[in-house]
């Protein structure tokens, strides 16, 4: 990521709560201290919405919305996109980046056949029997002890 964007980031993230919330005289948040609740400006409630100033965090017990940032909660109060929260919050416009476009995120894909597993591992690490195991026919002992736990035992009827 470019310098001078990550500059301009870092300076929306250091805008406190507090600041946030004085802008937004159409909350009506109660409590004590640094933890604050109520409506939430989307889903309405009682005491749905919750902010902790100490931590920086918020969320809503209703619509699930949470952050722990000044970049999300003003996305959240607002309705903003990302680079339009930065740009409220320090008040100045997205830096140029190289040529004024967009750079591309190249993306790194690592083919299938180059990944190397140990015989019997999954890729998340959990034991899976290999195919000679799970192809291969079962002894006869394994077979009569499926066949004692699967058998359902016939039902005796009521003396009538």
């Amino acid at each position: 990521m470019d310098a001078q964007f990550e500059a301009w980031k870092q300076k929306a993230l250091a805008v406190p709560f507090e600041r946030i919330l004085n802008e937004h005289t159409n909350l009506k948040l109660t409590g004590c201290g640094m933890k604050l609740k109520g409506p939430c400006p989307h889903c309405g409630g009682e005491d749905r919405f919750a902010i902790d100033l100490s931590k920086p965090a918020f969320n809503c017990r209703g619509c699930g919305s949470k952050g722990r940032d000044s970049i999300a909660l003003t996305r959240f109060l607002k309705g903003v996109d990302f680079k339009t929260a930065v740009e409220i919050l320090t008040g100045e416009p997205p830096p140029e980046q190289g040529n004024g476009k967009a750079q591309p995120v190249k993306k790194v894909v690592t083919p299938a056949s180059t990944i190397r597993m140990k015989p019997g591992k999954s890729s998340i690490g959990s034991s899976v029997p290999s195919t000679d195991t799970w192809m291969a026919r079962p002894s006869s002992a394994k077979t009569a002890k499926a066949k004692r736990l699967l058998a359902v035992p016939a039902r005796s009827r009521p003396a009538g």
